[in-house]
C-alpha cells in the first residue's frame, strides 16, 4: 500500500498529487498537500525519479502552506497546471488565485 510521503518529504514523493504539465521538455506536477510544484527538467522515464526544481517551497523537505509568507512564489493547495511556453499558471486553491510567474526551472 502506498502513502503520501513514503520514507518522507522529499523529491521523489507525493502527498495528492492534482495536476499535470509538460511543455516537451521539462514536466510540472502540482503536489496539493506539500503546497507545491515539482519539476522535472526531462521527462522521467522510471517511476520515483527525483525532480529536479521545487516551486513554492524553499526545498524539497519544507510542505508548510505560504512557506515565507503569502507572495508571488508561496502556494497554498495547488492544483491544476498548465503553461503557455514562458509561463507557467497554477490553480492556487487555497489562496483563491491563479499564480501566473516566469516558467521556472
Amino acid at each position: 500500500m502506498s502513502t503520501a510521503n513514503n520514507g518522507g518529504i522529499s523529491a521523489s514523493t507525493l502527498n495528492f498529487p492534482q495536476g499535470i504539465y509538460s511543455d516537451g521538455t521539462n514536466l510540472f506536477v502540482s503536489d496539493a498537500s506539500n503546497n507545491r510544484v515539482l519539476i522535472w527538467n526531462s521527462i522521467p522515464t522510471a517511476s520515483g525519479t527525483a525532480a529536479t526544481g521545487v516551486f513554492g517551497q524553499p526545498d524539497f523537505v519544507a510542505s508548510s502552506a505560504n512557506s515565507g509568507g503569502y507572495s508571488a512564489t508561496s502556494l497554498y493547495a495547488p492544483y491544476g497546471l498548465t503553461g503557455d511556453g514562458t509561463k507557467l499558471f497554477i490553480g492556487d486553491i487555497n489562496n483563491y488565485r491563479i499564480l501566473v510567474t516566469p516558467m521556472p526551472n
